[in-house]
């Protein structure tokens, strides 16, 4: 119920790939054939055609009677869509509003909710494949199997996987069920068990390539089961068994109770019952399971392996896929640090492999650090129960040692493979481990019951288990709708009582109606935040991203906000016409920004191509940019008493300082000014820094707005104190005394500003070193 509850849900085409896997089962329906991989760099037909074709054939048999179109025909595409980069597209991979999306759906729509349910189905497999497991392995423990179900049947990433249009939850389905018959293999060891596991596992890796890894665990079950009946082990403790016949077919297997009881009603694991006396298995017997069970497999797996040695010239096909353009293949060197440093990153707690265990793959936000916080402390508190039951009961090994090397080594196959995946490809994801996750929730399980006392145990699953429940259900409505739907809408009320203070369009798309600005008066170093209300005038056609600038006068940028709006989650995709949005945009300023008069700007563009929108409107510069203020950046100064000198009526010189006093020839020297505007300056004017020798001649000079122009005197308003510093270099031969004065004049005419009873202030004076005293 829960996972048709998420496929009713998770809106059309938004899984991972779920488009393209609907396309690869409707390319068989409309081709009969199967897709080939491009070779050449020429066009694909098929996304996924390396992909093996098991699920498709089965998809395509689902939707034969309900839909044959081609959904990239259809649907709207977010052609800005970036797997892992909501700021370069958005969320959304398809932008939807079609009215085929509500029920009784249609088209390729009503396709993909009866492919969903294929889903479902294997989903359902899987739950019944964890009970099956958890009655061989512990079978006097239904609490335990029960918590396992529960804890892969209320994943809210397995759920996802089990509701869409995907192969995982496939893989995972002939997993969990070859799984479960290899476990019946070691305790009737047949031929035929262990054909049937080859079978499964042969579907598992027709269904995704990935599923080959199990293959290993084949040889390895009839291995173990011909080691623990033929002579002494460090696995088994003892040798060969009576009480059955050779090659472990129909007389019973002898009881084993080990010392030292289990967690269970007379188990060896938490909560397991013993297992069976062993079954002698004589040499040509155990070869001739093997040989039962490779030609199982291969007779499921061979044609599609023969097939891709003929198109590719090699099995996989791996060859072609990792060569095309198509997949962002990076092939990193696999050394044993780079393996371990791989398998440590996706273990770390928050990593994005335990997001996508629990929530999914895709691009979704979520509040999640306590969760996988949580998660991650389970898993190691589950783990360290199994390890400390294990070394605790190791004298009676026997009755667990062949179970516990199979669910080791296919955890540790299914992990490997993650790892050596993650090294080539996308990078760690969760959903890769699903064909190992009953077995993993099953051995966690236990972990767990062997740390709580028995009164603890059954409150302590039904709490898990409701907690796994609620976060279940609350995960489509409080996750996956907000990530797919627009963000940051006003409802019309809101919209109809906002005030405009804006009037600037942009490409004819979008009109900017209002922008305020925080703080009023900002010092230098405090952030920059805007809110920002856009209406589309239209449907806005795809993704665009918006910016806010804050830039200096001289066009030089003093720091900037680029993003999808909304953080990707109110893509401009998503915008109707009449849609009113907002965003907050916070601008942190570089930490070398200097004082200065600066424009803070607003626009949109393309990405990756950078082209923005034309604009149109009030303040608009460059034809495609708006101001929507101007800001004075000061620092805080602390000044206290009165100027020391008063320029006209409007600039007084609070402080000035000459560093240092004693100067070197043809070496630069420091004049730090505090200027403070005595009220708002009426003109643009100048400060002259000069030297003047004993006669009063002029020696050297500097020449320059305050801030070197980057904060003009006629943006100042009364009371500003704006620190400044002119640098003048003492030329050689010059007077060993000069004095520093400064001057102020109007820039558009020359005109001095009086000051004292003069036109220039002194601000002290130089000596200059001797020659000799360097």
């Amino acid at each position: 119920m829960l996972a048709i509850y998420y496929s009713l849900v998770i809106p059309p085409w938004e899984a991972v790939d779920e488009i393209d896997h609907y396309h690869y089962a409707q390319f068989l329906l409309t081709e009969r054939r199967l897709p080939e991989q491009a070779t050449q760099g020429q066009p694909q037909e098929v996304l996924l055609a390396h992909h093996p074709p098991l699920y498709y054939l089965m998809l395509a048999l689902v939707i034969a009677p309900v839909d044959q179109s081609n959904p990239k025909a259809s649907a709207r595409a977010n052609t800005d869509f970036r797997w892992g980069d909501p700021n370069h597209g958005g969320y959304n991979r398809v932008f939807h509003g079609d009215p085929s999306e509500t029920f009784p759906y249609d088209g390729p729509i009503r396709g993909l909710h009866v492919g969903r349910l294929l889903s479902v189905l294997a989903g359902g497999l899987v739950l019944f494949a964890t009970w099956q497991m958890g009655r061989v392995l512990a079978p006097g423990s239904a609490g335990a199997t029960a918590l396992a179900m529960a804890a892969v049947g209320f994943l809210p990433g397995f759920l996802v996987s089990a509701a869409t249009v995907h192969h995982d939850s496939w893989v995972a389905a002939f997993a969990a069920l070859g799984l479960w018959r290899l476990f019946l293999y070691l305790r009737v060891p047949t031929a035929g068990n262990v054909a049937l596991a080859a079978v499964l596992f042969a579907l598992a890796a027709l269904t995704k390539a990935s599923g080959l890894v199990l293959l290993a665990l084949l040889p390895l079950a009839v291995f173990l089961v011909w080691w623990r009946s033929s002579k002494p082990s460090p696995l088994t403790g003892e040798g060969g068994g009576e009480g059955a016949s050779p090659g472990g077919t129909d007389r019973p297997a002898r009881p084993l109770r080990p010392r030292g009881g289990g967690l269970g009603r007379g188990g060896a694991l938490p909560g397991l019952e013993a297992g069976s006396a062993p079954v002698p298995l004589a040499v040509p017997t155990a070869l001739s399971q093997l040989a039962a069970a490779a030609a199982a497999y291969l007779a499921i797996m061979g044609w599609w392996l023969a097939r891709n040695q003929a198109l590719y010239g090699d099995p996989l096909g791996w060859g072609v896929f990792s060569a095309s353009p198509l997949w962002p293949i990076d092939q990193r060197p696999i050394t044993a640090a780079s393996f371990l440093g791989e398998l440590v990153a996706q273990w770390t707690p928050g990593s994005d492999f335990w997001r996508s265990l629990l929530f999914g793959a895709g691009q979704m936000v979520f509040g999640q650090a306590l969760l996988l916080g949580a998660a991650f402390a389970l898993t190691a508190t589950g783990l360290g129960g199994l390890l400390t039951w294990a070394w605790t009961h190791w004298d009676d090994r026997r009755a667990w040692a062949a179970d516990a090397v199979i669910a080791a080594t296919a955890v540790l196959l299914v992990v490997g493979g993650i790892v050596r995946y993650s090294l080539t490809f996308f990078g760690p994801n969760g959903r890769y481990l699903f064909p190992a996750l009953p077995l993993i929730a099953l051995g966690l399980v236990c972990g767990w019951r062997a740390l709580l006392p028995r009164a603890a145990r059954v409150p302590a699953a039904a709490a898990a288990s409701l907690g796994l429940l609620g976060l279940a259900v609350f995960t489509p409505p409080g996750l996956f709708l907000p990530t797919y739907t627009l963000a940051n809408r006003l409802d019309p009320a809101e919209a109809a009582a906002l005030g405009a203070n804006q009037r600037v369009t942009f490409g004819g798309q979008i009109e900017l109606v209002r922008a305020d600005l925080t703080p009023e008066r900002p010092a230098l170093g405090d952030p920059i935040r805007a809110r920002l209300v856009w209406r589309a005038i239209q449907d806005v056609p795809r993704s665009y991203r918006a910016f806010v600038h804050v830039v200096g006068l001289d066009g030089a940028m003093a720091g900037g906000v680029d993003r999808v709006p909304g953080n990707g989650a109110a893509s401009t995709g998503l915008w109707r016409r009449g849609d009113v949005v907002y965003d907050d945009f916070e601008v942190t300023l570089r930490p070398n920004t200097r004082p200065g008069l600066y424009r803070v700007v607003s626009s949109f563009y393309r990405f990756p191509d950078l082209v923005r929108l034309p604009a149109a409107g009030d303040r608009v510069i460059s034809g495609d940019v708006t101001v929507l203020r101007e800001l004075k950046l000061l620092p805080p100064v602390a000044w206290a008493g009165q100027p020391i000198a008063q320029f006209g009526t409007e600039i007084a010189l609070a402080r000035a300082e000459i560093a240092p006093t004693l100067a070197r020839f043809d070496e630069p020297i420091e004049v730090r000014l505090l200027w403070l505007a005595s009220r708002q300056p009426s003109s643009d004017y100048t400060v002259s820094i000069q030297l003047l020798g004993p006669d009063r001649s002029l020696v050297a000079q500097h020449d320059s707005p305050p801030l070197d122009g980057a904060l003009p005197t006629s943006s100042w308003d009364a009371g500003d104190l704006v620190p400044d510093t002119v640098v003048v270099r003492v030329p050689p031969g010059a007077p060993s005394t000069l004095t520093v004065t400064a001057v102020v004049y109007r820039s558009s005419d020359g005109e001095r500003l009086p000051v004292g009873s003069g036109d220039s202030q002194v601000l002290g004076r130089l000596t200059m070193e001797p020659p000799t005293a360097r």
